[in-house]
């Protein structure tokens, strides 16, 4: 009997674990092969709205250049998941440090 693990990477990272999930999104731990770093994925729950998605995109891009200590810093913001059953390709997501 051969048992299929199913791969889910959004963008160059593979996601290997959920973690609790927190009030607005699934956080996930992540996997950036090319350069062997651990992160957190955060894929957003959000509906199909444009203006919903531009605001958000806005948001995270209006953070990322942001540095404090209290604040988690966004090192990538992707749209979808690649691979598996029910991947959602409209559900952003955004990978900070781990």
């Amino acid at each position: 009997m051969s048992i299929r693990v199913e791969r889910l990477r959004i963008g160059p990272y593979q996601l290997v674990r959920q973690l609790e999930p927190g009030p607005l999104a699934e956080r996930w731990l992540a996997f950036k092969e090319q350069d062997q770093t651990a992160h957190v994925g955060y894929r957003f729950k959000m509906g199909h709205d444009k203006a919903e998605q531009r605001r958000f995109v806005n948001a995270v891009e209006g953070l990322s250049p942001l540095s404090h200590p209290h604040l988690l810093r966004s090192s990538s913001l992707r749209w979808g998941l690649e691979g598996g059953r029910g991947s959602s390709p409209r559900m952003p997501a955004t990978m900070m440090d781990w």
